[in-house]
């Protein structure tokens, strides 16, 4: 009975999200979503339980045959089971919260479906509930119900950063919004013209009435596009186990959003590079902007100077006609992001002392992990009148100034959050720019953290403002905590708190309080995903390659360069003093068939010499930051490739030529006549390979293990050269010794 049991519960976490809908789901529903899957169809015990759920049967006879119901659906194959489960979970999901505005909205394209007697809408209005209406779509209209399900992943992902970007347009000249087939055919000419796309492209538009809090309405303008990938593979495996590629077109999918009260176009794709084409396409159609001389930009709103204060100085801005301008709310979140304390005052009132009257000096204000939400009063002259303006900021990004009717009052409040410093334009960073900054660059994209601070950038001697602005940093939660380093070299976590309008931390061994400069808590998340596409163009624009890379695994691909009578491939590699890293960039380059030798560029600055049949070259020995942006020292770049290529092939014995001896980032690679070099990270491995080599050369046939890994916990290559790639390289390497 336990085991049965245990094998109950498994089963009902397996398909949670089904046994929700057995238990919640109408009658239509149900039948709907069981006649759907083969292996329900016309079950006489699926009949007997659906059977039972009419109308105004009892209570307890309902509870019993959807129990039974649900029983009967565990005892389905793997297959099945997981069918009804994806299923199950796609209609809930449409079917609670925003869910049932996506159905609506889909709902109004039902006729397409249609046949001509109208029994697809037929049987949609006879659906009672959201659930049965979400479940009918799924079944009847599938595609239909994947629109829905684009729209409501639309409105949940907004401000999600990795496949999200919004940007703000002008279009006050705008009376109605009206989208028609001109407008239709020209975005998609002009989306086909920014994103270089030779077939044809789809476009599907719906319009979503809003209903805002205060009551006020609005107009949402959704538009699907989708066109076809590049062509891509994968192997199929044939009855006689061999391989062939079957060829196919992945679709290439993004939504783009606009709302024309709030001056705003939002755009949803895997490409970060793609958003700003897309939206810019779309603004000059339908807006008629020209943004080819006033690209569009991303605003990016920055609270990390209402940690220090909630003060704002009117001295600031009194130059633009501001009376009086002060915090009246103010939110702040601590460590556990659940919490929060908000504090309000009247427009008359100063929140500084508030706080300090209500919460002490070392208040939550001082110490916060995050100010998620900061609300601005600002009060000037106009027209002889007096006017307050609120201005709500919160996190993520988010400000209320573009839903302002009046271009004044945006302008106005712009320019006022500028002068305290709490918004700043993002755009594409200029070739000067970006050439400047390409160094630090390359150290955020070596990098494996997702956040950096102001005094690491500091000391990578990065302009954290032009970086900024460029897009690559967005401010976020500050750090709570600094790692200090004690005198025997051990270190401890300190935590973060305010004294006299300081930033200390008390150290755990002499309770002395030391300072903290700000820089150490400020910190940015990386967009590595844009930060990525502009190294990649960058680094190819330097080298002028016209092809487009190929960044499938480990390693990018970046192109090829002409030497003589030979093509060079080029790629372009990081985290390259990892073993693990090393090892998989080394496999993808073993396997990709690449003839004749080329070269790895990485930023890694401890890493191997070769990786295959390929040159490792540090960027900063062939990258040139010039007034025009960044360019690569080709001539530089093929001497280093000649130079490498010679010492692997001048070697007429094995050798072992350790390229780095400091302890923890020990790197050598293993030359051997006749076979591409191997590369070796960790001292263990070099040492062990050290003295296969020297027992080698002595003329030893044998290396007993007790020899090879003396000194070493472990008894095993197994243990040192771990993952496919390295015990490959092991295998190789003493079986040519």
């Amino acid at each position: 009975m336990k085991e049965q049991n245990e094998r109950m519960a498994q089963a009902n976490k397996n398909t949670a999200s089904f046994h929700r809908f057995v238990e919640t789901a109408s009658l239509g529903a149900l039948r709907t979503l069981c006649s759907s899957v083969s292996e329900l169809a016309n079950q006489a015990w699926v009949t007997s339980a659906l059977a039972q759920l009419v109308d105004g049967v009892d209570a307890q006879t309902c509870a019993s045959a959807r129990r039974e119901l649900s029983a009967g659906c565990r005892n389905l194959p793997t297959e099945a089971q997981a069918r009804l489960e994806g299923d199950a979970r796609r209609v809930i999901a449409l079917a609670e919260g925003k869910g049932p505005t996506a159905i609506r909205v889909a709902e109004r394209d039902l006729f397409k479906f249609d046949d001509a007697e109208g029994r697809l809408r037929a049987g949609f209005d006879e659906q009672t509930d959201d659930l049965g209406r979400a479940t009918f779509l799924l079944v009847r209209a599938p595609d239909l119900f994947e629109e829905a399900e684009r729209f409501h992943y639309a409105e949940h992902y907004r401000n999600f950063g990795k496949l999200y970007e919004a940007f703000e347009v002008d279009c006050d000249h705008l009376a109605d919004f009206e989208w028609n087939e001109t407008s239709k055919a020209a975005f998609e000419s002009k989306i086909k013209a920014q994103l270089q796309i030779s077939g044809p492209c789809l476009i599907q538009y719906f319009q979503v009435g809003l209903t805002a809090e205060d009551g006020s309405s609005g107009s949402l303008h959704m538009f699907l596009i989708r066109h076809a990938g590049a062509t891509n593979s994968v192997q199929n495996t044939l009855p006689d186990l061999s391989l062939q590629p079957i060829h196919y077109k992945p679709p290439v999918e993004a939504t783009l959003l606009f709302q024309p009260d709030e001056k705003r176009i939002e755009v949803f794709a895997q490409e970060s590079a793609e958003r700003p084409l897309i939206a810019a396409a779309f603004a000059e159609v339908a807006t008629g902007s020209d943004l080819s001389d006033r690209p569009m930009s991303l605003r990016q709103y920055n609270l990390e100077r209402f940690y220090r204060s909630l003060h704002l100085s009117l001295a600031q801005v009194e130059s633009l006609g501001i009376l009086d301008v002060r915090v009246v709310e103010a939110e702040a979140r601590p460590q556990n992001l659940k919490r929060r304390v908000v504090v309000k005052v009247d427009k008359d009132d100063d929140i500084e002392t508030a706080a300090h009257a209500m919460l002490g000096d070392n208040n939550i204000f001082r110490r916060a992990a995050l100010i998620s939400r900061v609300v601005i009063n600002m009060r000037f002259q106009r027209e002889g009148k007096e006017v307050n303006l609120p201005i709500t900021l919160s996190s993520p990004n988010r400000c209320n100034l573009a839903s302002r009717q009046d271009p004044r009052d945006r302008e106005l409040g712009y320019a006022v959050l500028e002068a305290f410093g709490i918004v700043r334009s993002v755009a594409p960073l200029d070739a000067a720019n970006e050439g400047r900054q390409f160094g630090a660059m390359l150290r955020l994209y070596e990098s494996d953290d997702a956040d950096v601070t102001r005094a690491e950038l500091a000391g990578w001697g990065a302009d954290v403002d032009v970086l900024r602005a460029g897009g690559f940093l967005v401010p976020k939660s500050r750090a709570s905590s600094v790692t200090r380093l004690r005198d025997d070299g051990t270190a401890f976590q300190a935590q973060v708190r305010s004294l006299d309008g300081r930033l200390v931390y008390d150290d755990p061994d002499t309770g002395h309080s030391n300072t903290v400069e700000p820089a150490e808590v400020e910190r940015f998340d990386i967009k590595r995903d844009w930060l990525t596409e502009r190294i990649v163009k960058g680094l190819r624009g330097a080298m002028r390659m016209g092809r487009t890379p190929r960044s499938g695994g480990p390693v990018i691909k970046l192109g090829t360069l002409v030497n003589g009578n030979e093509e060079v491939p080029v790629h372009l590699a990081r985290r390259l003093d990892r073993m693990d890293a090393i090892a998989a960039v080394d496999s993808s380059l073993r396997g990709d068939g690449q003839a004749g030798w080329g070269v790895v560029l990485t930023a890694t600055e401890t890493c191997p010499e070769f990786l295959g049949a390929n040159v490792v070259v540090q960027i900063g020995d062939v990258l040139v930051a010039g007034v025009d942006g960044a360019t690569v020292d080709q001539p530089r770049l093929m001497q280093i490739l000649r130079d490498g290529r010679q010492r692997a092939a001048a070697a007429a014995l094995p050798e072992l030529r350790v390229t780095c001896d400091i302890v923890g980032k020990e790197t050598a690679t293993l030359i051997i006549p006749g076979k591409l070099p191997f590369s070796l990270v960790g001292g263990k491995q070099v040492l062990v390979v050290d003295r296969l080599l020297k027992a080698y050369l002595a003329g030893n046939p044998i290396v007993t293990g007790g020899a090879l890994f003396e000194g070493m916990a472990t008894k095993s290559p197994g243990a040192l050269f771990r993952g496919r790639a390295s015990r490959c390289c092991w295998r190789r390497s003493s079986a040519g010794l």
